[in-house]
């Protein structure tokens, strides 16, 4: 058998946490309802996002208009290629922000029934990305994603039996087999509950875009219980 410390987070609890700093608009979901992938958890909002996209939509808006103008105006188009340039990049940040509100509609992945709701969860206040929303408990068996270091990754093999430990649980240990081992190695990091910055071992920083990227790309495999 293979000992080695990782991290890892069963998906039988799904824990829900904002993106980034927002204000809460609306929580559809009280302990105990059932969920369905798709489904509506959390409403958040951010109006200095907001600001941000009406601001490139506006200066998205004038520049089509100016170019549209230059066909016509000869001053106009000598500088054409300059107000191309312009809207194309103007064109990238309205399409950022839009990216980023969406990501404010916060939607169940899973079917399963919500096991609670962080404390304080009240229309109107301001949460960070470190604030836990709402935890939901997945139906079916738990596949559990352990993450190790790139040293480690070559010692599992598919079919491979193990333990696995929950923090903090005094039971035994749960009956694992290796079901799929992932090598690709990728930047961005989706499992909030495991990263430096909300308490877990998995180091990481935030991008430019907001979102979590492994500070050294990390290999993953897949396990069942």
């Amino acid at each position: 058998s293979t000992q080695s410390r990782s991290s890892a987070a069963s998906d039988v609890y799904k824990r829900q946490y904002p993106p980034f700093e927002s204000r809460l608009n609306e929580l559809t979901v009280s302990v105990g309802d059932r969920v369905a992938p798709g489904m509506p958890i959390v409403s958040l909002s951010a109006p200095d996002l907001v600001f941000r996209k009406v601001q490139a939509e506006r200066q998205t808006e004038t520049l089509q208009l100016q170019i549209q103008r230059e066909r016509t105006q000869n001053e106009l188009r000598e500088r054409g290629g300059v107000l191309r340039e312009k809207l194309a990049k103007a064109l990238t940040e309205r399409d950022g922000q839009n990216r980023e509100l969406s990501r404010l509609k916060i939607v169940s992945s899973v079917n399963g029934v919500v096991a609670d709701v962080g404390d304080g969860m009240e229309k109107g206040r301001w949460v960070g990305k470190n604030d836990r929303l709402v935890t939901i408990i997945a139906d079916g068996p738990a596949l559990i994603e352990a993450y190790l270091g790139a040293s480690d990754i070559n010692r599992v093999v598919i079919g491979a039996k193990g333990k696995f430990y929950i923090e903090a649980d005094t039971g035994k240990p749960a009956p694992v087999t290796v079901t799929a081992i992932d090598t690709t190695a990728t930047s961005r990091f989706d499992r909030l509950e495991l990263s430096s910055e909300h308490g877990g071992e998995i180091e990481v920083r935030t991008g430019s875009t907001g979102c979590l990227l492994y500070t050294s790309p990390s290999p993953r495999d897949r396990t069942r219980s």
